[in-house]
């Protein structure tokens, strides 16, 4: 009975939480938006053709992501070789990029790059290190026995992987492409700045319904569109990653790359270069080519009062403010998304209830922050605390993602060993538990601090004035003509990529 009534303790933190600053702002987005006549609204051809968009190059992207993940994943996670963890660090600089960021990548590289093709491009280039890590960590833990039949057959590399591995890794294939789907139809940045009038997706149209036309009838019944497709997917996707968790253990295997892998190594090099090299290349290249020629004439763009007449604040002060909320979000995102993690290893029905605003759209949480901390009991609006609780509010669900399969893979005859031994619960937290975790801890903390750093759709409504981000700041640099203009936007961009692979190779290692 004393663990029943401590872990019903324990729920509460973040219960309420969750419940004070998602399930309210968002009841309170609904409840006034909704009527009689926003069905009729969203029953359209055009919101069908947006609800199309939205999903086919959902699905195409995260089939590619998959698709291009696997031979990278083999390399990566399958195989040991000098400087593989560098690499790894490199590709998944990629995923936490802000979308923004990204967009801007492509547009060095494709000047006035616009339309489905560039949204599919810049998808991919930000989901398929996901897809990579979470194929690749599933790959370590199959039994080598297989490997090592296929190898005393004579099996070819190729047949090898296609014929043994890919039938055992269908649980993480079939996750991932179902989480980067998610991320891709709840893609905003990307969307809003690649592309054209005639790409809408669900996320882009909330907002364009919410703040360009004040339509909050509209934007709420979109918003329960894409509810719909959240819940079904999470559903869905918790139903496989537990299955794939509870089926393996966590011994990780990895051999000596050899001769018989050139053909697949020379395969994810390629993708490597074009999804991550590339693109990356051409935007430091735009950093330090100005009007001026070569130099660092953009970098000094950004603490001059020529960005700070335009911005009300300069690059560097927005940078500032922007590792400020990351530290804050860092503390409590992490601290509530691991007691949430401990929790669902024994009560693994509610997860999807901590999950859900991984796929609501950041425009509606924080457009539901503005109706309801403006005033009354809690006016947050008139803090700067209040985008950081926005952001750990969606950076939960992403911890969860990292700690929750640390924990459920613990062998449990470690814990049953040491109950033998009358260790209490929280002795077997510290004791055993968290020491195991530490490096799923560790990347997740790393993860949450990049994602708050580039966070673009909440921070459009809630960051104003000189409490704005970097993100912002480079939004509002990219979208006004002028070369000095776009050099610090490059400037800008390419400093925002040395932080992320900095956090991210720090984490990794």
């Amino acid at each position: 009975m004393k663990r029943s009534s401590g872990q019903r303790l324990l729920w509460f933190p973040p219960a309420l939480f969750l419940t004070l600053f998602f399930l309210l702002p968002l009841a309170r987005v609904l409840i006034q938006g909704l009527t009689s006549n926003a069905w009729h609204e969203v029953a359209t051809t055009k919101t069908l053709t947006i609800l199309w968009f939205t999903l086919w190059q959902s699905l195409l992207s995260a089939s590619a992501s998959v698709f291009l993940g696997i031979p990278t994943a083999y390399l990566f996670y399958k195989k040991n070789f000098a400087g593989v963890k560098h690499l790894r660090a490199l590709i998944a600089t990629s995923f936490v990029l802000p979308s923004i960021v990204v967009a801007i990548a492509i547009r060095a590289l494709i000047p006035g790059a616009s339309g489905a093709l560039y949204i599919l491009m810049g998808n991919i280039f930000m989901n398929y290190a996901l897809a990579t890590r979470m194929i690749g960590t599933h790959w370590q833990v199959l039994d080598r026995d297989c490997d090592e039949a296929a190898e005393l057959d004579g099996a070819s590399r190729l047949r090898h992987i296609w014929s043994i591995s890919l039938p055992q890794l269908r649980p993480s294939l079939a996750s991932a492409f179902l989480l980067t789907t998610l991320y891709c139809i709840s893609n905003f940045g990307i969307v809003m700045t690649l592309g054209s009038v005639h790409n809408r997706t669900l996320e882009s149209e909330i907002y364009r319904s919410a703040v360009e036309n004040l339509d909050l009838s509209r934007s709420s019944a979109l918003v329960l569109l894409q509810v719909a497709l959240t819940v079904g997917i999470l559903i869905t996707s918790q139903a496989i990653m537990r299955r794939n968790l509870t089926s393996h253990g966590s011994i990780r295997h990895t051999t000596r790359i050899s001769s018989k892998d050139l053909p697949v190594s020379i395969t994810a090099g390629v993708i490597c270069l074009v999804l991550t090299g590339i693109p990356m290349g051409a935007l430091f290249l735009k950093a330090f080519h100005s009007i001026q020629g070569w130099g660092l004439h953009n970098f000094s763009l950004l603490t001059s009062s020529h960005t700070a007449s335009l911005l009300n604040i300069t690059v560097l002060q927005s940078t500032e403010n922007s590792i400020r909320n990351a530290i804050i979000v860092i503390l409590f995102a992490m601290g509530l998304g691991t007691l949430v993690s401990y929790l669902l290893v024994r009560t693994p029905k509610v997860d999807i209830f901590f999950q859900l605003p991984l796929g609501i759209s950041s425009v509606i949480v924080g457009f539901g922050f503005l109706i309801t901390f403006t005033d009354g009991f809690f006016p947050l609006r008139s803090s700067w605390l209040i985008l950081p609780i926005a952001q750990i509010l969606l950076i939960i669900p992403m911890v969860i993602r990292f700690v929750l399969p640390a924990l459920v893979t613990i062998n449990s005859e470690l814990i049953e060993s040491a109950e033998i031994d009358r260790a209490d619960e929280e002795m077997i937290w510290w004791k055993v538990q968290l020491p195991l975790i530490k490096p799923a801890l560790a990347i997740a903390a790393g993860y949450a601090a990049i994602t708050s750093i580039g966070d673009f759709g909440a921070t459009d409504f809630l960051a104003y004035g000189d409490q704005a981000t970097l993100p912002i700041a480079l939004f509002q640099l990219i979208s006004r003509p002028g070369a000095e203009n776009y050099g610090a936007a490059m400037a800008a961009s390419s400093l925002l990529v040395l932080i992320c692979g900095a956090v991210i190779y720090i984490s990794e290692w």
